[in-house]
C-alpha cells in the first residue's frame, strides 16, 4: 500500500504495516467495548469496558500521530471530539471502579 500522504515523512515505507496495526487496534477496541457493554449490563462489572476505553484512547492517539506527521491539521482537529469522548469514558469508568459504585 503506497500513500501519497506519507510520501515526505519517515513513515513512507511502513504505511501498509501501520495500516494493518491500526486496523487491528480499532477492531480490538470495538470488541472490547462491546464486551464491556454486555459485562456492565449483566454483571455490573466494568473491567472489560475500561480495557475497551483505554484501547480506544490509544488508537485515537495513533490516529493523531499520523495526522500530525503528515501535517493534516484539519484532519487532526476533526478527531478531537472522539478523543474527548474516549478520555471522558476512561475518567468515568475509572471513577466507577475506584469508588466501587454500582448501578
Amino acid at each position: 500500500m503506497d500513500c501519497q500522504k506519507f510520501s515526505r515523512s519517515f513513515l513512507h515505507g511502513y504505511v501498509g504495516t501501520l495500516f494493518t496495526i491500526l486496523t487491528f487496534c480499532e477492531i480490538t477496541s470495538g470488541f472490547l467495548a462491546a464486551g464491556g457493554f454486555f459485562q456492565v449490563l449483566f454483571t455490573f462489572n466494568s473491567n472489560v469496558a475500561m480495557l475497551g476505553a483505554c484501547s480506544a484512547t490509544v488508537t485515537m492517539l495513533m490516529l493523531f500521530f499520523g495526522q500530525r506527521i503528515t501535517k493534516d491539521y484539519s484532519g487532526a482537529a476533526s478527531l478531537v471530539p472522539y478523543f474527548i469522548a474516549c478520555i471522558l469514558t476512561v475518567f468515568f469508568l475509572s471513577y466507577r471502579i475506584v469508588s466501587g459504585c454500582t448501578m
